[in-house]
């Protein structure tokens, strides 16, 4: 009742045009107390009551596609952020990527968990610019500074697959992911670094980095090995003849990502009705392993379905471009296969925000004076 009375309150403060109309519709029972209350939260989150009916409707029309709108609306306001009324669905399913990760990382904070790192710590340099993160809480503090999602690494570094290093390279902060190599020996390996925002590090600060370490730079992080090439070019000429013979005569693969992750959307087959799932095809692939102190690969086959082939020759084109499609803002793009004439296109778009400097200075403490 008090959450009724509440929203009638809200209601009354609103502008007369506004308010009656969603007052009515929750006295026929057309919306909930509880979609009136996120509509009425959006409104307030963003400053603007004008557009409250219009938002009705597109709030209700994306919670019917399972956009979670409602969580975005929460998180926003706990998290004192503003939202746009405007938005597009896709910006509020970005949006509550970007929330569920703040909050992943203030959750993480308070949590402390403990991460057993001894084997780590054991082979890295007793003394170096930086530290091992040893506990959740530090893991949280070091994905809001950096503004990326480290956190999502904390079950890995629960189970002990990883550690996460916090260096300093010409005074800069770098997030470095160090795991242990398949092997007997079980030498360590950086997997990734990168500063604020993801930014990925240039050959000169990953040299540092390794060297500051005291872990090589080995042969697979600076170039492929002969065998460890891309063979997307030989799967398509495995799954071509069966595109073929089933009457398909274009394959179109649709991709999207953004905020560190994409995936393949969907794999269309045009010019014939097939089943990409019940159909088997043979792929080549290579399986690369650690063994005596070296790095070595072997090429190997696999029974996968059409529809799993294609998305997998799509993965391995997308690598080879070595363009970033699914961090920060993220890109889009599309792989198309043209059955008869045999050739195969990529696109891949990249999203930029833009932003201009408006102001920079750099002043003394002591003095108050502006610093060169």
């Amino acid at each position: 009742m008090s959450a009724a009375l509440n929203v009638n309150d809200r209601l009354h403060a609103l502008p007369r045009k506004v308010g009656m109309p969603l007052t009515r519709l929750l006295e026929s029972e057309h919306i909930s107390a509880d979609v009136l209350e996120g509509v009425l939260d959006a409104g307030e989150l963003a400053g603007n009551r004008d557009w409250l009916l219009g938002f009705t409707v597109s709030y209700l029309h994306m919670q019917a596609q399972g956009i979670p709108v409602r969580d975005v609306i929460r998180m926003a306001r706990a998290q004192r952020r503003r939202v746009k009324l405007s938005w597009s669905p896709r910006r509020w399913r970005d949006e509550h990527d970007r929330l569920s990760r703040a909050e992943t990382l203030v959750r993480l904070r308070a949590e402390n968990v403990s991460y057993d790192v001894a084997k780590y710590v054991s082979r890295l340099p007793e003394h170096f610019c930086g530290y091992v993160i040893r506990n959740s809480r530090r893991l949280g503090m070091e994905g809001l500074r950096q503004r990326h999602c480290v956190a999502s690494y904390h079950q890995m570094l629960v189970a002990g697959y990883a550690v996460i290093v916090v260096v300093f390279v010409d005074r800069r902060r770098w997030t470095v992911q160090v795991a242990e190599t398949a092997g007997d020996c079980k030498p360590l390996r950086v997997l990734q670094i990168r500063s604020r925002l993801n930014e990925p590090p240039s050959a000169e600060v990953r040299s540092k980095v390794h060297e500051m370490l005291g872990i090589p730079i080995m042969q697979r992080d600076v170039v492929a090995l002969p065998a460890q090439r891309h063979v997307y070019m030989e799967n398509l000429r495995r799954v071509l003849p069966m595109l073929r013979q089933h009457g398909v005569e274009t394959v179109e693969v649709s991709f999207d990502g953004s905020g560190d992750s994409g995936s393949i959307d969907g794999v269309a087959f045009i010019g014939a009705e097939i089943d990409g799932d019940a159909i088997g095809v043979e792929l080549e692939g290579i399986r690369q392993y650690y063994e005596n102190g070296a790095y070595a690969s072997e090429r190997t086959l696999r029974q996968l379905s059409l529809e799993e082939a294609i998305k997998e020759i799509a993965q391995d084109y997308l690598e080879e471009t070595g363009v970033n499609w699914y961090d920060n803002d993220g890109g889009f793009g599309e792989l198309s296969i043209d059955v008869v004439q045999g050739t195969v296109s990529l696109e891949v778009n990249v999203r930029v925000s833009h932003s201009d400097v408006e102001f920079r200075a750099t002043k003394d403490i002591e003095t108050g004076e502006p610093v060169d």
